[in-house]
């Protein structure tokens, strides 16, 4: 409710993330619905919603046919790992409730394998964006969304993984973990931030094409 009435300027990243069609699958780690009414602003599709809360878990089951949809584009999925303080579920605030709540998303993916929304996960290239996490928090956050271990061999993955701003991020050994487990770090350069200058590369692609 805080959030109610409030709105983002149009040059704010999540525009520039909403204004990229190419991305249709969010894990939002906000409390906040700012991502799902920029969102619903604008993209001319239907903008679908998954909560995960310790004690409620799905929100709503993932489906074929949910990602049929997405797939095709017809439209865009936020899921919410943390909950909605919007929807009252009891949303992970703490640092003990985030740790209590990768720990329990990552033994439902090692255990749930016919789960659509895991399947779609394995598939993916994940770009982590804004997850200013303490070092080890972060680390066990990436390796439980990609769903590997912290020894793989290398060229063992078929995923890339990329982060951006770490010359600002505190936080030790990050970069060197993530460059050791198969991470691109991507540095956004001449002081434009990533969800910019991924709208405009993305966007100067779809114009060649």
């Amino acid at each position: 409710r805080q959030t109610e009435g409030l709105a983002l300027a149009p040059d704010h990243a999540l525009w520039q993330l909403a204004r990229t069609r190419n991305l249709r699958l969010f894990i939002n780690t906000t409390y906040d619905d700012y991502l799902l009414k920029t969102l619903k602003r604008v993209r001319n599709h239907k903008v679908e919603t998954i909560n995960y809360t310790l004690n409620r878990k799905w929100s709503t089951k993932p489906d074929a046919e949910l990602f049929r949809r997405l797939e095709a584009g017809e439209c865009s999925l936020v899921f919410n790992i943390y909950g909605s303080a919007a929807r009252s579920l009891a949303p992970a605030y703490t640092e003990k409730d985030i740790l209590e709540t990768i720990v329990a998303f990552q033994k439902d993916m090692e255990t749930d394998r016919h789960n659509m929304f895991f399947q779609a996960l394995e598939r993916s290239n994940l770009l982590f964006m804004g997850c200013r996490y303490h070092d080890w928090l972060f680390r066990f956050f990436i390796r439980t969304m990609s769903n590997k271990s912290y020894s793989t061999r290398k060229g063992a993955s078929n995923r890339q993984f990329i982060g951006d701003d770490f010359p600002s991020f505190p936080c030790g050994d990050l970069r060197r973990f993530l460059m050791a487990h198969g991470t691109e770090v991507f540095y956004s350069r001449e002081n434009v931030e990533l969800a910019a200058r991924l709208f405009k590369e993305i966007e100067a692609n779809e114009t060649k094409y």
